[in-house]
């Protein structure tokens, strides 16, 4: 690769996070190395510190990209569904899928959605936020707010789980399935 000559430093940081989510799916996050990400951006090492002064605030920026774009396409595609259970088995499908078929084809890369780093667990929060956006019709109604939190809450917990837990994607699939109906079900039961 080219090494960068002069440019922004937003222009350089944002090099180096697209090549380092490449590298941390490809290494996770402990096998990566500074070097392989510098190599990857095309700059040099002291030049990667000097952006980013560790392997850590990489990895966040990374990690905040990759869910920063799958929270954006998440919302967009919910929009197009026509009822709460599609609005919501969208949303969850598409959080499922992405990272199921990530750590499916590298399993390091589950470092990228691994809940013992920060910036992971609030991306799961950020999920959940939007969760509670899809399927709160009115928000300004506490008690069923919290309510519609609680669920959220469940479904996130739930979705880690059967991620896990699932072998294949028809699997997963099924899992999503129900889990979207009973909480349908249980908000239409809850209003």
């Amino acid at each position: 690769m080219k090494k960068l000559g002069k440019t922004s430093g937003d222009a350089r940081k944002a090099r180096i996070v697209e090549a380092a989510v490449d590298v941390f799916r490809r290494y996770g996050f402990e096998r990566t190395k500074m070097t392989d990400i510098a190599k990857a951006a095309g700059l040099t090492r002291p030049t990667l510190y000097l952006t980013f002064p560790a392997k850590e605030d990489i990895f966040s920026a990374s990690v905040e990209t990759l869910f920063k774009e799958l929270l954006e396409k998440i919302a967009r595609e919910a929009d197009l569904q026509d009822s709460l259970q599609k609005k919501i088995e969208s949303a969850c499908s598409t959080w499922c899928f992405f990272v199921f078929d990530i750590t499916l084809s590298n399993p390091d890369a589950s470092d990228l959605f691994d809940l013992r780093f920060p910036v992971v667990r609030a991306c799961h929060a950020d999920f959940e936020d939007l969760l509670i956006e899809l399927i709160a019709p009115d928000r300004n109604d506490s008690a069923q707010l919290k309510y519609v939190r609680a669920m959220a809450h469940m479904m996130v917990a739930a979705l880690k789980g059967f991620k896990e837990v699932a072998t294949t994607r028809d699997e997963l699939k099924c899992f999503i399935a129900d889990l979207c109906k009973v909480v349908a079900v249980n908000l239409r039961q809850g209003n």
